[in-house]
């Protein structure tokens, strides 16, 4: 359980603007959106160096840092609060459902690509892949 008490799970997801903060210009209501669950507080030592999955703040929304249906609110909910840091634009012809499956195929080609080394066309080997694997 979260230290702020219980929440709601959702962590692929995508949706419509529906609100904004005052110093928001980057999204405005009604813009369609797919979500990167977390980005790390931004501060700590690790997020400095690019390691925002390793956030030495995690879930600790006072330093900065949101896991949206982790530690907070996500995707099933009626509404979920959003850093900008988090929102991507969707181009029209884009739905939803297939936004959702490519901030999902983000993390095994990161893993493979800037953290493995390994180039388009090489052959590897995926173990027990579960289902972000078998994308």
């Amino acid at each position: 359980m979260p230290p702020y008490g219980e929440f709601i799970f959702g962590h692929e997801y995508a949706g419509d603007v529906v609100a904004v903060g005052r110093t928001v210009d980057e999204f405005q209501v009604g813009d369609r959106v797919v979500v990167e669950a977390h980005m790390g507080c931004r501060r700590c030592e690790n997020c400095i160096r690019g390691l925002y999955t390793a956030c030495l703040n995690y879930g600790n929304a006072r330093r900065g840092h949101r896991a949206n249906g982790f530690t907070t609110n996500g995707g099933l909910a009626e509404y979920a609060l959003n850093h900008i840091n988090t929102l991507y634009k969707l181009p029209d012809n884009l739905t939803f459902e297939q936004a959702c499956m490519v901030t999902t195929a983000a993390s095994p080609l990161w893993a493979i690509d800037l953290m493995g080394g390994y180039l388009a066309g090489e052959t590897v080997l995926v173990q027990g892949p579960g289902p972000i694997g078998l994308i």
